[in-house]
Order: structure tokens, then C-alpha cells, then sequence
């Protein structure tokens, strides 16, 4: 059975205080005559379930998370159309999808698009442990340019692409965890053959844009900067750096024109090539460690692999 809750002036779900909460099953749409209201909110619970609910066309955010212990997870709910009222609340115009302002808690397998700013926003000061999965994020920042993730050390509704620093050693919610950096990706046969920089031991996440599947358009999520940082709307693969299936083990310096830079490890895999992966494609990845989970990382063209040898090579002397 559905259960439908609609309309309400405030909050549709309103959780303050109290542990083991499972919300699931549910339709909760069109909730708050205001800004400030949400379709749920989440006030100092831990043990919160929240799944296979469809979230939309809240007057504020979809979900809004604010001082959480933990232990709340969000999982296969579709999350869309946030920010109806499309006004300032509290100083910053309210129309994320998911806020989390919080610790150690997992948003899994959503559908999570079309919100009026960014998919998901994890804030609240030096967090971590919040983990972002196999969700599918597209088209969000309809009222303005929005990441999919944005990890948000500003504490307001989303501060746009968190640069990567050499060493990752800055603060932050998740840890302001750097995501990968793409050097190549490449169609080799029937194999998908992807190289770039990560961070030692972190789990990989590889998607299609939504550039890719076409529900936006390049461009879309360079917020200013150089490169496009776009969502990923499609899962493909998981890949951990330094596993026996990375075939690169070098630790190397990189800086880009965005200014993202580390000195790291690289990495490289070949995966059977996914479904619907062509040459001219676009792709983007996350990083997890210590189950915090990054930004998406600046898209990558798929290209083809080109192999040189040393083969019948002639070489020109300069007579003295």
C-alpha cells in the first residue's frame, strides 16, 4: 500500500528526536506553503530508514538532514523537483534534493534529478563517513548551475566544486575528499580501458554523464570552471585503486587548468566495455574511503585506444 501525503502547509514528515524510524512506501509531494518547509525533515535521530518513497515537488528541500549521529540511510527512493517556492530561506534559497548535515550514514541506489539546485549537499562542518552509492543523479540545478554532489564547507545550500589539494589534507564535510582525475578513457576492442589519478585505496565509481544519456547539455556543471564537473546519472562499475586489477602502481604529481592537484597514485583498468559506452561518450567517477564519498570528478570523452610500437621504424641519420 501507497500512502500519500500532500499538501501539507509545513513539513510532510517531520522526525525530532527518537531512534528506528523507518519511512518507506509512501508518496510525498507538493508538502510547505513556504520556503522553509520541506517534504521531510530530519532533526537528532539516529537509526532513520528512509526507502522506496517518491519525493517530490517540495516547496524547500526533498530531504533535509540536520544534526544527525548517524546511522541513516536513504535508499531507492526516486528524489525530484525540490525547491518550488524557489525563495530565500534563512539565507540561501532552499531547493537541494538532499541536504545531510551530519556523520556515517549512506544514500544508495536514488534516482535523484531535476531539483531546482545541487542532487545532494553534505554539510555541517568536519563530517565523514557518509557514503553516496549507485545512485542515479541527473539534471539537477534547474534554477541555476548545480553539482550533482556538492560538498558544502560554506554551510549553506551547496559552494560549487570543491578543488582537489596535494595530499587531500584539508577539512570538511566528508572530509572534502578529492575525487579522481581522468587522463584517458578509451575503447579498446570489447574492453573499456580507463587511466588517471585516485587516491591510494579509494573505491571507484565510474557512470555516464547525464550529458551522455541526454538530459543535459555540456556545459552545464562548470560552475566557472574550465571543466564540465558533470553528474552521473548512469552506474557502470566499481574499480578500487591498487586492487590485483590495476594495472599501474605509479605515485605521480598532477595539476590541471581548474588548479585540482595532488601528488598520488595512479591508476588504470580495463573493464569489458559497458553498454551504451561508444566513442564520444561522456563519463565521470566518485571516490569513497573510509566510506566518504567525493564530489563527481570533471567529465571524460571516451576515446579510442591507440597502441604505438616500434615497429618498422626508420630512422634519418644527419650526415657530419
Amino acid at each position: 500500500m501507497v500512502i500519500i501525503l500532500q499538501k501539507n502547509t509545513d513539513e510532510g514528515i517531520w522526525i525530532n528526536g527518537g531512534t528506528s524510524t523507518l519511512i518507506q512506501n509512501n508518496h510525498i509531494t507538493d508538502n510547505g506553503n513556504t520556503a522553509c518547509f520541506d517534504n521531510i525533515r530530519i532533526s537528532g535521530e539516529s537509526g532513520i530508514v528512509i526507502q522506496q518513497n517518491l519525493i517530490d515537488r517540495a516547496a524547500s528541500l526533498g530531504i533535509d538532514v540536520e544534526g544527525i549521529t548517524g546511522s541513516l540511510t536513504i535508499s531507492e527512493n526516486t528524489i525530484t523537483n525540490s525547491g518550488q517556492n524557489g525563495v530565500v530561506c534563512a539565507g540561501d534559497i532552499a531547493n537541494v534534493g538532499i541536504r545531510l548535515d551530519g556523520s556515517n550514514s549512506s544514500i544508495t541506489n536514488n534516482i535523484i534529478a531535476s531539483n531546482g539546485g545541487a542532487g545532494i549537499v553534505i554539510s555541517g562542518g568536519n563530517t565523514s563517513g557518509n557514503l553516496i552509492s549507485r545512485n542515479s543523479i541527473y539534471a539537477n540545478g534547474t534554477a541555476g548551475q548545480a553539482l550533482g554532489i556538492d560538498l558544502d564547507a560554506s554551510g549553506s545550500m551547496g559552494d560549487g566544486v570543491t578543488i582537489n589539494d596535494s595530499g587531500d589534507s584539508d577539512n570538511g564535510p566528508n572530509g572534502l575528499i578529492n575525487f579522481p582525475v581522468i587522463t584517458g578513457a578509451f575503447v579498446s576492442g570489447a574492453n573499456f580501458v580507463i587511466e588517471g589519478w585516485s587516491r591510494p585505496g579509494t573505491t571507484i565509481e565510474l557512470f555516464a554523464t547525464d550529458i551522455n544519456e541526454g538530459t543535459a547539455s555540456a556545459g552545464d556543471n562548470t560552475l566557472g570552471m574550465t571543466y564540465d564537473y558533470g553528474e552521473g546519472q548512469r552506474y557502470l562499475d566499481t574499480l578500487v585503486e591498487g586492487s590485483t586489477s590495476d594495472l599501474e602502481s605509479n605515485v605521480t604529481t598532477y595539476t590541471d587548468e581548474d588548479n585540482n592537484t595532488d601528488n598520488t597514485n595512479k591508476f588504470k583498468f580495463s573493464i569489458p566495455l559497458p553498454s551504451g559506452i561508444s566513442l564520444g561518450k561522456t563519463i565521470t567517477t566518485t571516490a569513497t574511503l573510509a566510506n566518504s564519498t567525493s564530489e563527481f570528478s570533471p567529465l571524460s570523452t571516451v576515446k579510442a585506444y591507440t597502441v604505438i610500437t616500434n615497429r618498422r621504424i626508420t630512422y634519418r641519420l644527419k650526415p657530419n
